[in-house]
C-alpha cells in the first residue's frame, strides 16, 4: 500500500508539472512580437520559442531540463533573443541532432547569449540559418561519455553571417564545428579539454580571431576549406 501511495503521489506531481509547463508554453505562444518575458524561478521542461522578435530570459533560479530527450530549447522564429538561462540534460542522440538550444533555419537574426549549458549531445546547433549571434555562453559536455560520442559545443551547419563570440566551451567533442558555413566570425572564445578546438569542413570566407584552445588534441583543424583568415 505504501509503495502504491508513493507511486500515486509521484504521478500526480509529474502531471502537475506537465500541466504547468503546458501553461507556460501557451503564455510564450501568446506573446506579441517584440515582447520581453522572464521565465519563472523553477525547474521547467523543454520549450519552443515561436514568436518573432521576443526576448526571453530567466530568473536566477530557473532551470530548463530537457528530460534526457530531444532539444531543451527550440528557437523557431526570427530575431528572437534567448539569454541568461541554465539549460541541462537534453537528449544524447547525435543522429537526431539533439541540442541544448536548437536554432532553426527560420530563426534568422536570433541572439543566444549569457546561457549556461550542460548535456551530452550538441550544446548549440545553428541549422542553415543566417545572421545569428552566439555570445558569452558557457557550454559543458558530459565527461562520462567517450569524446567521439559527445556532441560539439557550438555547431554551425550551412550557416552564414553568424558571430560566435566570447563563449567558454569544455568537455564536448569539438568546441566549435563549422560545416558548409560561409562568411562567419569566430572571436575570443576559450576552448578546453576537447578533441579539436575549432573544426572547419567545406567552409569559406570565415574570420577567426583571438580564440584560445587548451588541452585539445588539435587546436585548429581547418579542413577542405578556403579563404579563412586566422589572427592571433
Amino acid at each position: 500500500m505504501y509503495s502504491f501511495l508513493r507511486y500515486g503521489v509521484a504521478l500526480i506531481v509529474a502531471l502537475l508539472s506537465l500541466t504547468a509547463n503546458a501553461g507556460l508554453q501557451q503564455q510564450l505562444d501568446a506573446l506579441e512580437p517584440g515582447a520581453v518575458f522572464e521565465l519563472p524561478p523553477e525547474k521547467l521542461s523543454s520549450l519552443d520559442l515561436r514568436v518573432p522578435g521576443v526576448t526571453v530570459s530567466c530568473h536566477a533560479d530557473t532551470v530548463i531540463d530537457g528530460g534526457g530527450e530531444g532539444n531543451a530549447i527550440d528557437i523557431l522564429a526570427e530575431e528572437v533573443t534567448f539569454s541568461g538561462c541554465d539549460v541541462r540534460n537534453w537528449g544524447g542522440d547525435l543522429n537526431e541532432l539533439d541540442a541544448g538550444i536548437f536554432v532553426a533555419r527560420e530563426a534568422r537574426g536570433a541572439v543566444v547569449e549569457d546561457n549556461r549549458l550542460q548535456g551530452p549531445a550538441f550544446g548549440i546547433w545553428l541549422d542553415a540559418t543566417k545572421d545569428v549571434t552566439v555570445r558569452n555562453n558557457t557550454v559543458r559536455g558530459d565527461a562520462s561519455i567517450r569524446s567521439q560520442d559527445r556532441g560539439n559545443g557550438i555547431h554551425l551547419f550551412n550557416t552564414t553571417g553568424a558571430l560566435i563570440e566570447g563563449n567558454d566551451i569544455s568537455q564536448t567533442r569539438d568546441a566549435i564545428y563549422i560545416e558548409t558555413a560561409n562568411n562567419n566570425e569566430i572571436r575570443n572564445n576559450v576552448m578546453t579539454d576537447l578533441r579539436y578546438g575549432i573544426h572547419y569542413m567545406y567552409s569559406m570566407h570565415n574570420l577567426l580571431e583571438g580564440n584560445v584552445t587548451r588541452g585539445t588534441r588539435t587546436g585548429y583543424a581547418l579542413m577542405q576549406s578556403k579563404y579563412l583568415k586566422v589572427i592571433d
